[in-house]
């Protein structure tokens, strides 16, 4: 049985147990590495519509005082984009991306300090989940892993 699931900051997000003949198969690292592919692309656009892509809600609007603020230092950037170090490490390989694939596992995400805290929100921040897997993402990597299962049963073809 192979079991597909997807943890962000210890809450689990997807989990699927394929039970098709996935015994057979015990290198998934092709199928991460769509898995991956499709994950920057969706943090991409998930930063582009503020949150809002693919049925997630918007994120919060910034409190007055501060948007004020940052549009003085930085001009009319996005929400949760003042450098865009945060955005980038989420959509690009790269400073601050983590990306590891091994043939069982896919760990994928950030190195930026505050992710963490957009992510879970303070007593003084909203709460802006930065990774938070849409559920046609999820049906995407059900179906990725179900092709790599019947691609490898199949003789790889």
């Amino acid at each position: 049985m192979f079991r597909l699931s997807f943890q962000v900051d210890g809450v689990l997000q997807l989990e699927r147990f394929l039970d098709i003949l996935a015994d057979d198969v015990d290198n998934f690292k092709d199928a991460f590495k769509e898995m991956a592919d499709d994950f920057r692309e969706t943090e991409e656009n998930i930063f582009n519509s503020s949150g809002a892509f693919e049925g997630n809600s918007a994120w919060a609007p910034l409190k007055p005082g501060y948007a004020s603020l940052k549009a003085l230092k930085v001009g009319n950037k996005p929400i949760l984009t003042y450098k865009g170090d945060l955005r980038k490490s989420l959509s690009t390989r790269g400073s601050g991306h983590v990306e590891r694939i091994t043939k069982d596992t896919l760990e994928i995400g950030t190195r930026d300090k505050k992710a963490i805290f957009h992510q879970r929100g303070t007593r003084k921040m909203a709460q802006r989940k930065v990774v938070d897997l849409t559920d046609p993402q999820k049906r995407r990597w059900v179906r990725i892993a179900h092709t790599e299962i019947f691609r490898q049963l199949n003789g790889g073809v």
